[in-house]
C-alpha cells in the first residue's frame, strides 16, 4: 500500500482548509434554520398556498445584499467582511461591524431558542416552564463550545442530517398533491402584501456567511444549499397541506409543528428530531460565533457563558411578546448591513490604493 507523507506546511494547510469547511458548514446551518423558521412562522401562515413562490420573492433583497457584499469584498482582495471593512473604513469601522455581527448572531440565537422552547412547552406539551427549558437547553449548549469542536461536530453530522431529511422526503412522497400549489395567489392580494412585509428579510442570514473565509466551492456554493433547501421544504409544505390549513395556524408553536402534525408517525418523529437538533446546534453556534465577534482581538473565555445567561433571562419575557420583538428588530438588521455594503462599494478607491 502506497502511503503519502505530508510536510509540516502541507499538514497545516490541510488542517486550515478543514477548519474553513467546518466553520462554513456551521454558519450554513444557522442560515438554514433561520430561513426555515421565518418561512414557517412569518410567510406561509399569511400567504398559504402562494408560499412556494412568495418565499423566493422574499429572498430577493437578502440575496441582492449578499451579492453586493461579495463583490465589494472581492474587489479589495479581502477574505471576510470584517477584513474588507478594516481595509476600507479603518479600525473603528471594523469594531462597529463586529459589534453589529455579534448582535445579529445573538438575535438569531435568541430567536432559535424561543422557537425551540415554545415548541416544547406549548406544542409538544413538555413539563417545565419557558425559563427552565431555556436553562436546560443553554446549559447543554455551553458544554459544546470548546474551541472548534462544535464546528467539526456539525461537519461530521452533516451527511447524517441530510440523510434523515431525504428519508423524511421519501416518506412524504405519497402525500404530495400538485393541486396544493393553487390558488396561486393564496388568500389574495392583501395577504401577499402582509407576507412580503413580514418576510422581506427572509435571506438576511446569508450575510453571516461572509464572516468566515470562503471554503471549497466559494461564496456561491455556500449560499446555494441553504436557499434551495429552505425553498424546497416550503414548497413541499404547500404540496402537502391545502391553503385553508396553512393559514389556520397563527401561533408560534402551531406554525412550527404544522409541517409534521399530520404525517405518518415515523415521519413525524424523524421531522421533530431533525428540527430540534438543528435548532439546538444553531443556538450553540450563535453563542460561539457571537462571542467571537464581540471578543474583538482578545479571547474572553467567560463571554459565551455571559451571553448564554442573557439569552436565558430573555426567556422570562412571555414567548409571544418576545417573538414579536425579536422578529421586529431583525427586520432592520439587513438594512444596517446594506449600509455597510454601500460604504464598501463607494470607498473602492481607497482599497485599490
Amino acid at each position: 500500500m502506497r502511503t503519502t507523507v505530508f510536510t509540516a506546511q502541507e499538514r497545516r494547510q490541510r488542517r486550515e482548509a478543514g477548519d474553513r469547511l467546518a466553520r462554513m458548514c456551521q454558519i450554513r446551518l444557522i442560515s438554514t434554520v433561520s430561513m426555515l423558521t421565518a418561512l414557517f412562522t412569518r410567510v406561509i401562515p399569511l400567504c398559504g398556498s402562494a408560499g412556494w413562490w412568495m418565499g423566493a420573492v422574499c429572498m430577493l433583497p437578502g440575496l441582492a445584499t449578499y451579492g453586493l457584499l461579495c463583490a465589494a469584498i472581492r474587489s479589495c482582495g479581502a477574505k471576510t467582511l470584517q477584513e474588507a471593512v478594516l481595509k476600507k473604513c479603518g479600525r473603528a469601522g471594523e469594531t462597529l461591524v463586529r459589534l453589529l455581527l455579534g448582535v445579529l448572531f445573538l438575535l438569531e440565537g435568541a430567536g432559535s431558542l424561543t422557537a425551540l422552547v415554545t415548541a416544547f412547552t406549548e406544542g409538544i406539551g413538555t413539563e417545565g416552564t419557558q425559563f427552565t427549558m431555556a436553562l436546560l437547553t443553554l446549559g447543554a449548549a455551553v458544554l459544546c463550545l470548546h474551541r472548534d469542536a462544535l464546528a467539526r461536530g456539525i461537519w461530521l453530522m452533516r451527511r447524517g442530517m441530510l440523510l434523515a431529511a431525504l428519508v423524511i422526503a421519501a416518506l412524504l412522497a405519497g402525500m404530495l398533491r400538485p393541486d396544493g400549489l393553487h390558488p396561486v395567489l393564496g388568500p389574495g392580494g392583501s395577504a401577499l402584501q402582509a407576507a412580503w412585509k413580514a418576510g422581506c428579510t427572509l435571506a438576511w442570514p446569508l450575510i453571516l456567511l461572509l464572516t468566515a473565509e470562503p471554503a471549497k466551492g466559494g461564496r456561491l456554493r455556500a449560499a446555494t444549499v441553504p436557499v434551495f433547501f429552505s425553498l424546497g421544504t416550503g414548497a413541499a409544505l404547500c404540496l402537502i397541506y391545502p391553503c385553508e390549513m396553512l393559514i389556520r395556524e397563527t401561533g408560534l408553536a402551531g406554525t412550527l409543528l404544522l409541517p409534521a402534525r399530520h404525517l405518518p408517525a415515523a415521519a413525524a418523529t424523524a421531522a421533530h428530531c431533525l428540527g430540534m437538533l438543528g435548532a439546538f446546534l444553531s443556538i450553540a453556534s450563535c453563542l460561539q460565533l457571537g462571542a467571537q465577534q464581540l471578543e474583538m482581538r482578545r479571547r474572553l473565555n467567560w463571554l459565551p457563558f455571559a451571553l448564554a445567561g442573557l439569552l436565558a433571562l430573555l426567556q422570562l419575557i412571555p414567548a409571544r411578546r418576545l417573538w414579536l420583538a425579536l422578529t421586529g428588530i431583525m427586520q432592520y438588521a439587513p438594512v444596517l448591513l446594506s449600509v455597510w455594503a454601500l460604504i464598501l462599494v463607494i470607498r473602492r478607491k481607497k482599497c485599490a490604493e
